[in-house]
């Protein structure tokens, strides 16, 4: 609506965008494609991106899908500009973890670590995480921490308790400082998508793991920016959502 108000005023505006709504929601399978919301979600989306000076988003998908709903010639660009998630890499730096005084809080200094941080929202593949920790909980050498908050948070730590696994550790965000600790503790990092959003977002917190030196596990479709990434960079590997089996097998 803002956007739409900008370009009723005649203002010069830019957007950026870090995921593509109500896109996701239908991909995921929330909102039926034909649906009113929808429909008219796209149509604001429409008129307030086609009336920007230029548009930006974070990864080259993206880019393709925004390209398809609107026409970018009528933008200073042209097109729309992919400009990557940023890492201060001064600050997010490889730690070893005998000097790592977050992990050893924790207890898990000697631990091969398996670490989730971010946002558990509904666009994330959570489930296999926790059924991979499950397969694994006969392994005492490997810990798998989660942290962080949203909307599978309670189905997290549920899962944990019924379970009883003592192998997962489940905390909520923790204090800005703390960030570089708890990110380069970690052996492998865990990015996580639902089927059908590969398109449609980038996960932030990747570019975070490969800044503190961790290898990265990507749960995504094949078509995807996490998947492009993760083998460009030789970081990791990545795996189709709802495969715990395996996931516990590359782990």
């Amino acid at each position: 609506i803002t956007l739409i108000i900008a370009r009723l005023l005649k203002r010069r505006y830019f957007v950026i965008v870090y995921d593509i709504f109500p896109d996701t929601f239908v991909a995921l399978g929330y909102l039926k494609k034909n649906n009113i919301l929808v429909k008219l979600w796209r149509f604001l989306n429409f008129v307030g991106w086609s009336g920007a000076r230029s548009i930006f988003t974070i990864s080259k998908r993206m880019a393709t899908k925004i390209n398809e709903q609107i026409d970018t010639n009528k933008t200073y660009l042209e097109r729309v500009k992919v400009v990557p998630i940023w890492v201060d890499t001064e600050r997010l730096i490889p730690t070893k973890k005998d000097n790592n005084n977050f992990a050893k809080k924790l207890g898990i200094s000697d631990k091969f670590i398996v670490l989730y941080s971010g946002n558990l929202g509904k666009s994330h593949d959570i489930q296999s995480l926790l059924e991979a920790a499950k397969i694994l909980a006969y392994k005492t050498k490997i810990v798998f921490v989660i942290i962080g908050s949203g909307e599978k948070w309670k189905y997290t730590y549920e899962y944990k308790t019924k379970n009883n696994l003592e192998n997962l550790i489940i905390l909520p965000f923790q204090d800005e400082k703390i960030l570089p600790l708890s990110l380069s503790m970690a052996d492998v990092s865990i990015v996580s998508l639902e089927k059908g959003a590969g398109d449609l977002m980038m996960p932030s917190k990747t570019y975070y793991y490969m800044s503190v030196g961790s290898a990265v596990i990507g749960i995504c479709d094949l078509e995807s920016e996490l998947n492009d990434l993760v083998i460009s960079a030789d970081c990791g590997l990545t795996i189709r959502p709802e495969n715990p089996k395996l996931l516990s097998e590359k782990i």
